[in-house]
């Protein structure tokens, strides 16, 4: 796997090779290899023309070609600051992105943008948009096959356009907006679901979680649901008083709608017990022969998540774990994950996202979003070695742990979600988040730390709940 060059000022070969003989511009970059990374320097700036595509045909899931702003002295990453790839101000000019790449960021300006998974995926991180003349948002056009677009701590600025404007999410895409904020134009609503019916007889899940919201009255302006149903998730958004994800339901059917913990919206209840998730990147279920002491438990059986992945599993086709949840009071205080398998984990292999109430002086529904995967052009490390754990059961001989100090405002539900990014490779997980520094008391009994509170309520608490 190599590396490549692009930055505008290269007065070199032009052959990619090094920042003095870096591509003068990103389209010279799509013939690499699967697993190549294309350092693009943050005060690069091109203007392409009409229907460009960034098309990595090379790429394949497990090896993705990674697209990275980087500081072109230092070689580090930096979001761009001058960055821009353009496609000037003529109306209906399309920028497509798509075939297992990852962005992270870019700034990139368009009146149309187009992001296709077309039985593939495609990663926007740390990525700005801003949109001209006639804005478009396209997410899943002309897919052929289920594909995956997301994006995480983006920002879609629409606020340019001076002309029609239309976004949507089509063709069997599955769709997540992670951390994200929007930026509107003149609509009232973010995605169109009327002429052409973008999701006419196509499955289309589309996720928000730790999104800004506000600035919209509803999701979708029509409806076009038809009969293969759409599920939208929201977790933890932050919204306007009256906020609806469809301007009107009518007689058309869906899958589901899922409100939790956003403003203005009512929570939705959370379905608990042993489980079992699985995907192209490999399958998540309960063990109950491999589990850590004292930790999780559904009041009849000690148990962890055994994660195990796939040899298609990678940067982008992530095994990802049910969600972690438990109730936190305001203050400082440290969320700690142990898990534990038969080697070493680095933390790109594995690593935690964790949403904790707002840590805003007036706080909101927007949650905090932090991660621990290393930026992109980090040295990845070893996670931290768990010297006091024990755990029961045959493949646990490395033990492991990740912290992460959070110090919300406002007493409300942590989120942690685990991500496992090494091909076949089995982690066991214990579902048991440890909480301290600011810990509570029921009946006299701690609540927050490793033991379980007993009097009144039982002897144990189920570890989704507030343990």
């Amino acid at each position: 796997m190599a590396t490549y060059y692009v930055d505008s000022n290269a007065t070199g070969l032009n052959d990619g090779s090094s920042w003095t003989d870096a591509w003068t511009s990103l389209g010279s970059s799509l013939s690499v290899a699967a697993g190549d990374t294309v350092l693009v320097s943050s005060s690069h700036s091109e203007t392409v023309s009409s229907n460009t595509y960034y098309d990595y045909t090379n790429a394949t899931s497990a090896l993705p070609v990674k697209v990275i702003s980087a500081n072109s002295t230092t070689g580090l990453y930096e979001k761009a600051t001058s960055i821009q790839i353009d496609h000037g101000t003529v109306n209906f000019y399309d920028i497509v992105f798509e075939k297992n790449a990852e962005f992270h960021g870019l700034y990139i300006r368009a009146n149309d943008l187009h992001f296709n998974g077309e039985g593939s995926m495609v990663l926007m991180n740390d990525c700005t948009f801003t949109f001209c003349q006639s804005p478009l948002l396209n997410v899943g056009d002309n897919a052929t096959g289920v594909g995956i677009c997301k994006f995480t701590n983006c920002l879609f600025d629409f606020s340019g356009g001076v002309g029609h404007y239309e976004s949507y999410v089509s063709r069997a895409t599955i769709a997540d907006f992670i951390n994200c904020s929007f930026v509107k134009y003149s609509a009232s609503y973010l995605f169109d679901q009327g002429s052409p019916a973008p999701l006419a007889d196509y499955y289309t899940p589309v996720t928000f979680k730790c999104c800004d919201l506000s600035v919209y009255d509803t999701i979708y302006s029509g409806v076009s649901l038809q009969t293969n149903g759409r599920k939208v998730v929201l977790e933890r958004c932050k919204t306007k008083a009256g906020f609806s994800v469809f301007a009107s339901i009518g007689s058309q059917s869906y899958d589901g709608l899922v409100y939790e913990s956003s403003d203005s919206i009512s929570l939705s209840s959370r379905v608990l017990g042993l489980v079992r998730k699985e995907s192209y990147a490999g399958v998540v279920s309960s063990s109950t022969s491999v589990y850590r002491s004292s930790g999780s438990s559904d009041g009849d059986n000690d148990f962890s998540w055994s994660a195990e992945s796939t040899a298609s599993c990678g940067s982008i086709n992530l095994l990802d774990s049910i969600e972690i949840c438990k109730s936190a009071e305001s203050g400082s205080q440290t969320i700690t994950v142990y898990l534990a398998g038969s080697a070493s984990l680095n933390n790109d292999d594995f690593w935690i996202e964790v949403e904790s109430p707002s840590e805003e002086v007036s706080p909101t529904a927007q949650s905090k979003f932090r991660t621990t995967k290393p930026d992109p052009l980090a040295t990845p490390t070893a996670l931290t070695s768990d010297t006091s754990s024990t755990w029961n059961g045959t493949g646990v001989g490395t033990k492991q742990k990740i912290e992460v100090a959070i110090s919300p405002t406002i007493a409300g539900t942590v989120t942690v979600r685990c991500y496992l990014a090494k091909p076949s490779t089995t982690v066991y997980v214990d579902p048991k988040i440890s909480t301290t520094g600011n810990q509570r008391v029921f009946n006299g009994v701690l609540v927050d730390g490793d033991a379980a509170p007993s009097g009144g309520g039982g002897a144990t608490v189920h570890p989704l709940r507030s343990n």
